[in-house]
């Protein structure tokens, strides 16, 4: 905004430095609030609107899916800040300056996975936020309230009850004439004849403008001095102390997000992964007993490069399994051994526990190894492995439908991680030499005769679509990749359609009830 003439001396800023014009003051550091040049904050607004969608956009761009979590993270982060900045700081007492701002906060709340399609009230009550409308009270006045909370009034100012100045209950008594009473206001008689007609609108003189922003604040310079000595903790809202806030809150909302990422490597926990002929579980203790079964094979423990172990060992490398974050794993589930329903069992929860050991044929494995690359950064390597154990299920392409399945699963919950995908195949598992290098085309990358394995990665095929996509979203080219080579070598299954499909653990055993 710009000043000039008398009005230059007008205008004081007192802050933490000391009492200076407003002419000398730099607006985008120190003072940080956008007037126009008819006194309107239209334009700060417009101007905190305006970064906050910008923010959006950027998060929009990089997450291809937002839980609540995640929201609650973002939106503290990187937008909250813009908005409180905005809107509690300066009050321009029109609800059209405040629209804009409200905006912001409707369209962040549709990001949410699951809230696009509710209302805007429905939405703010799920995600624990109240409209902006309730924090259209200015900084000072909430300060105020927290005072009178406190029994510390006095020390600020003296209360005027006679003086109801804005529509305030309580007001700091100013000047010689504070606590006097107001004058009566003279009655407007209407004008003989009636009809009566509009009043004429009055300029406001400089004087009136002065004392109109006066009135704006509520402490002047000696209480506002000894509140920085009784209160230091009280500091004006500037860009730099929003730059600061937003430097701090992304740091923490870095670290969150990284723990968020650590935990969805247990977040299958509680869901179930359904495709035409399979449904994929978390691996749970009583399906220990059976895989415990299947390595006593040495073929499928030459296959997998596995080690004997005890029961109870197997039982401790279940939970090793269930709380380490670098790795996904399930069960893999023959959809039609699920349909049986003479399984024997006291009751119903050990019948679905023995049910699902019955369907188990074998698993499927997504392991996470951080690498470091000029490319791709402080990225994650992916090793896949899966395992058909049932005999009678090889052949039959199970085995990449179970890596599709995992893919699409990987590619909507660990978004932003995965720079690079490699299966490490034992060159004593030809049936996995044969899934990765004849029906995928994978191609081999290194062979390391000593460990007695070879490393496949997909072709470049695979990854056309991953150069494409503006977040380069390997999982979901490789997914999608797989899935037309199963759909083309199976001409059966691609009849029957192809399906994915995630369920909540609890709700699909239930779903089991009728069927056993």
């Amino acid at each position: 905004m710009s000043f000039g003439g008398d009005s230059a001396n007008s205008f004081v800023m007192h802050g933490e430095k000391g009492p200076e014009y407003i002419t000398r003051i730099d607006a985008k550091i120190d003072l940080g609030i956008w007037l126009s040049p008819n006194l309107s904050f239209s334009l700060h607004l417009e101007k905190s609107a305006q970064k906050a969608f910008a923010v959006l956009r950027m998060i929009r761009r990089t997450f291809s899916r937002i839980t609540r979590t995640d929201f609650q993270i973002l939106y503290g982060a990187y937008v909250r800040p813009l908005l409180e900045y905005a809107n509690p700081v300066v009050y321009s007492g029109c609800t059209k300056d405040v629209l804009p701002i409200q905006y912001v906060q409707h369209t962040a709340t549709k990001m949410v996975s699951g809230l696009n399609s509710v209302d805007c009230e429905t939405r703010l009550v799920v995600l624990d936020l109240f409209p902006l409308e309730y924090r259209r009270l200015r900084g000072d006045l909430i300060l105020t309230y927290a005072l009178f909370e406190q029994g510390l009034a006095n020390r600020f100012f003296t209360v005027d009850p006679a003086n109801t100045r804005r529509g305030h209950a309580a007001k700091g008594a100013k000047g010689k004439d504070a606590g006097q009473k107001k004058k009566p206001m003279k009655t407007m008689k209407p004008k003989e004849g009636g009809g009566g007609g509009k009043a004429k609108k009055k300029k406001w003189s400089k004087g009136k403008v002065r004392d109109k922003l006066n009135n704006m604040v509520l402490f002047d310079k000696p209480t506002y001095e000894k509140l920085l000595k009784e209160v230091p903790q009280y500091k004006v809202i500037t860009p730099s102390v929003v730059s600061e806030r937003l430097k701090i809150r992304a740091s923490l909302a870095r670290h969150a997000l990284e723990e968020l990422h650590r935990r969805d490597m247990r977040i299958n926990r509680s869901v179930v992964l359904e495709t035409s002929r399979l449904s994929l579980v978390p691996y749970c203790g009583f399906h220990v007993p059976r895989y415990h079964g299947w390595m006593q094979s040495e073929a499928l423990r030459r296959a997998t490069s596995s080690d004997l172990l005890n029961l109870e060992e197997e039982y401790e490398a279940q939970r090793l399994w269930a709380e380490l974050d670098d790795r996904l794993t399930f069960i893999l589930l023959a959809r039609e051994k699920l349909k049986i329903s003479n399984v024997p069992s006291p009751s119903l929860g050990d019948k679905h526990q023995q049910l699902e050991v019955e369907a188990m044929i074998g698993d499927v494995n997504l392991f996470l190894t951080p690498v470091q690359d000029e490319q791709h950064g402080s990225e994650f390597e992916g090793e896949l492995s899966v395992m058909i154990a049932e005999q009678d299920f090889r052949g039959q392409g199970l085995a990449a439908e179970a890596v599709a399945a995992l893919l699409h699963y990987s590619s909507s919950h660990l978004p932003n991680k995965i720079s690079s995908l490699v299966a490490k195949v034992s060159l004593d598992n030809p049936a996995s030499l044969r899934l990765f290098g004849d029906h995928l085309d994978f191609s081999e990358r290194s062979r390391c005769e000593v460990f007695n394995q070879v490393d496949l990665v997909p072709p470049s095929e695979a990854l056309h679509f991953a150069t494409s996509n503006p977040r380069g979203d390997i999982l979901t080219s490789v997914a999608q990749f797989v899935t037309r080579k199963l759909l083309t070598r199976f001409p059966t299954l691609a009849a029957s359609g192809w399906q994915y499909l995630e369920h909540d653990l609890t709700t699909w055993r239930n779903c089991l009830l009728p069927t056993v």
